[in-house]
């Protein structure tokens, strides 16, 4: 088949020359139901815009086919004008073909252009699939294929026998919601007896309450599903390819309404509900659900098996937290946002996307009540929210930078957190950029993904910085040994010199000797300390070696989320 839609760029539109391995090849292949279903659906399409819209087309079709001159066989090729409504398959079957040396295939040899049949996987003698077509009706082509205009001129609804339809009821009522209601009667019609289904209906509304299968044109049905109220029921049939579709006289009922219990459940990672206390972080993914039972604590639905068993609960709850308002409906955080929720058809209402802050909160829902249940408030379900984990990464591109240089710092904060991105301006959720235990000065710009729309439902967010190498390296600041003060040494070595000099007991020419050997002692000891207070060389002062910095990013943390630190990473000045 062709479609404009697959025609690629470049294609000529369904141009039949191209082949499978060209690159502009326009048509696709399709067998089986992708083919037979929207060809027979355009069919119907055709039969309804002439007709009108048909139901259950199978009771014209095949009646049709019992008239031998609609009927042809497709090994013949029909004559021009032919009146076939339907082209008769007598050969082949509905074996599915399979490469051979492939799963359950017949043929078990792997070799090229090996084919086989899909054979049942207890016995590789039997096929899969092993219909053959035949004259007549068969399994592995029905009726055979159909001239559709042939079947557009021939259509014609079958004429029906009308019947009569009863209802009565053995109960008393009024009785109250969920109570079981009684009710029997019976179609008839002449030449034969109705088959299908009665349907129990609200004569005013048209909804449907209950429905049962006829036997032997009976019925006999016991019902809860009646709703609160005063009102008149009906039952339909809705006819047979043979007897027509006709509705009872209407019986009365009257049901008195019953008291409701509206229930706060949290919803736990594993599906199953709780009204316990709960404690979890910011933005765990956790759902709400707030459930009107009847009186007997019951859900309409029962939660493990799924059937519903009386009347669901309709209308709205009210949801507040710590007494106001939780504006989570339809969706939290959004412009709009009420506290009122409809309940669906099953008699709760969920909230999915709910993103409580961190604190404490008592969330409570009431009921006004509709016809069938009365007012109800619900339990206080307490929930604790703690502030969500965090961890922060740093890198820094480029890695090694010249003297003069700049760098730009990236910091990444994650979180498991559904909730906002981590992060952003102001004195809150900020990233601080360190060297060593220096601070780096500089604007930071941010980028934030909350968990609602990130593809992996965790929320994050992004600090960059840029920065010129002075405000990385503290250049200029020589790099000293410590100062040793010169002159008092000096002064203490000049006076025990002296004092020994004087000293009577010495020769004239020894303490001329001391004296002097003083003065060289201080010269020595001047130029030495000297000598220690200069800069050193070898990348100690001036910026004139070489060395490496230690990089780290600081998420300080919010309302929301706990802060944390990244990991060094190096810096290489050149």
């Amino acid at each position: 088949m062709c479609q404009s839609d697959q025609d690629p760029t470049g294609g000529s539109g369904c141009n039949l020359t191209t082949t499978t391995s060209s690159a502009n090849h326009d048509f696709l292949a399709v067998g089986g139901t992708s083919a037979a279903t929207p060809t027979f659906a355009a069919i119907m399409a055709l039969v309804n815009q002439k007709l009108g819209r048909q139901g259950v087309a199978n009771y014209v079709l095949y009646s049709l086919a019992q008239t031998a001159a609609n009927v042809c066989s497709s090994s013949t090729a029909p004559a021009t004008g032919s009146s076939c409504v339907f082209y008769d398959v007598t050969k082949g079957n509905n074996s599915v073909a399979c490469v051979g040396g492939s799963p359950n295939c017949s043929n078990t040899s792997t070799a090229a252009n090996q084919f086989g049949i899909l054979v049942s996987p207890a016995n590789s003698t039997t096929p899969a699939f092993s219909a053959s077509a035949a004259p007549g009706y068969d399994l592995a082509t029905g009726l055979g294929t159909v001239n559709v205009a042939n079947l557009l001129a021939k259509w014609a609804s079958p004429g029906r026998t009308a019947t009569a339809v009863t209802l009565t009821s053995s109960t008393v009522f009024p009785i109250t919601v969920d109570s079981s209601a009684a009710f029997n009667g019976s179609v008839t019609g002449s030449g034969g007896t109705p088959t299908g289904l009665v349907v129990l209906k609200n004569a005013s509304t048209g909804v449907t309450l209950d429905t049962i299968a006829l036997s032997s044109g009976t019925f006999t049905l016991s019902t809860s599903f009646l709703p609160g109220g005063s009102y008149n029921v009906i039952a339909h049939y809705g006819g047979d390819g043979t007897f027509a579709a006709n509705d009872s006289a209407p019986v009365a009922v009257t049901v008195a309404k019953q008291n409701s219990q509206t229930v706060v459940n949290f919803v736990t990672a594993s599906g199953a509900l709780t009204t316990a206390a709960q404690n979890v972080a910011y933005g765990s993914p956790y759902i709400l659900r707030i459930d009107v039972e009847n009186a007997s604590g019951q859900t309409c639905e029962n939660i493990n098996t799924g059937v519903t068993s009386f009347p669901c609960p309709t209308g709205a709850v009210t949801l507040t937290d710590n007494g106001s308002a939780l504006k989570d409906f339809p969706n939290a955080q959004t412009p709009n946002a009420s506290g009122v929720a409809n309940l669906n058809e099953r008699g709760f209402a969920e909230d999915q996307l709910i993103q409580l802050p961190p604190g404490s909160h008592s969330i409570a829902a009431s009921y006004p009540g509709d016809a069938s249940y009365n007012a109800s408030s619900s339990n206080t379900l307490t929930v604790t929210i703690t502030q969500a984990t965090t961890t922060t990464a740093v890198t820094a591109s480029p890695t090694s930078i010249a003297s003069g240089g700049s760098v730009t710092l990236t910091a990444t904060v994650s979180t498991p957190s559904n909730g906002e991105p981590p992060c952003g301006s102001g004195a809150a959720g900020t990233v601080q950029f360190k060297n060593g235990g220096t601070a780096i000065s500089g604007t930071v710009n941010y980028t934030g993904t909350s968990g609602v729309q990130s593809s992996s439902g965790a929320a994050s967010c992004t600090a960059t910085l840029t920065t010129a190498l002075s405000e990385l390296v503290p250049f200029g600041k020589p790099r000293t040994r410590p100062q040793v003060p010169v002159l008092p040494l000096g002064i203490v070595s000049v006076l025990l010199i002296a004092l020994l000099a004087m000293q009577r007991r010495l020769s004239i020419g020894k303490r001329l000797g001391y004296a002097l050997a003083g003065l060289i002692l201080f010269a020595c000891v001047a130029a030495g300390i000297a000598g220690c207070s200069g800069s050193g060389g070898g990348g100690g002062g001036g910026g004139g070696g070489s060395h490496t910095d230690s990089i780290t990013a600081v998420y300080g943390g919010d309302a929301n989320y706990t802060g944390s630190t990244s990991s060094a990473v190096p810096v290489a000045i050149q």
